[in-house]
């Protein structure tokens, strides 16, 4: 029984075009989980959606073009269907769930609150609290996508402060590189400059000590 061909030729471009697109799907995901830049733009896609999204995206476009390698005959087809089928799963939820373990940036952080943002726009300091409660307070750039966070933050505390104890309004910027955080125990507050390069605070100040 001969076996007829099923498609026209001239499909090398596109099989190649689709496995480009899908290492860059790849390579998104590691730049996002490694983020040595610290994009803000980066965090969605660091997160349990975001990574499962794009890595799915990823196997589908691998299985398009596994697919299109294959689909001279019939029977080649159905393999690259069944490969397909199987790529798709495995490389877009299994891949995150097993291999990604706890990397994913949700695993750690339970929510984020802007606090306040200094006078010319240009940088904020965002409350980040962990599943654990633990809450530090970053200084941020308002750059769009290109939008930086600091590596050290500028207060910390072992639980979330601003929930019922401090209002949020509590932590401002008194000039464009210094920001005023509040001490929970005596009610003062200490002033903090942060490098506008690095955004990194002359010291952590300990709120809730």
């Amino acid at each position: 029984m001969t076996v007829m061909p099923l498609a026209p030729p001239a499909r090398r471009p596109t099989t190649l075009a689709l496995l480009v697109v899908a290492v860059l799907c790849l390579a998104l995901v590691g730049a996002a989980l490694c983020n040595p830049w610290r994009l803000t733009a980066l965090h969605p896609l660091a997160s349990t959606g975001g990574a499962i999204a794009l890595l799915t995206l990823g196997g589908a476009l691998i299985a398009g073009a596994v697919l299109l390698a294959l689909a001279d005959t019939a029977r080649r087809a159905l393999v690259g269907l069944v490969v397909a089928l199987i790529a798709v799963p495995a490389v877009g939820v299994g891949l995150p769930a097993l291999a990604l373990g706890g990397v994913l940036r949700d695993r750690d952080v339970a929510g984020e609150r802007v606090l306040a943002t200094s006078a010319e726009q240009h940088y904020s300091a965002v409350a980040v609290t962990m599943t654990d409660g633990r809450t530090d307070v970053f200084i941020r750039t308002r750059e769009g996508l290109l939008s930086r966070e600091a590596q050290t933050p500028v207060a910390s505390c072992p639980h979330d402060p601003f929930a019922t104890e401090l209002p949020p309004e509590s932590v401002r910027f008194t000039a464009e590189n210094r920001v005023t955080v509040p001490m929970l125990a005596d009610g003062v507050s200490v002033t903090v400059g942060f490098d506008p390069g690095t955004l990194d605070p002359e010291r952590t100040v300990a709120m809730c000590a």
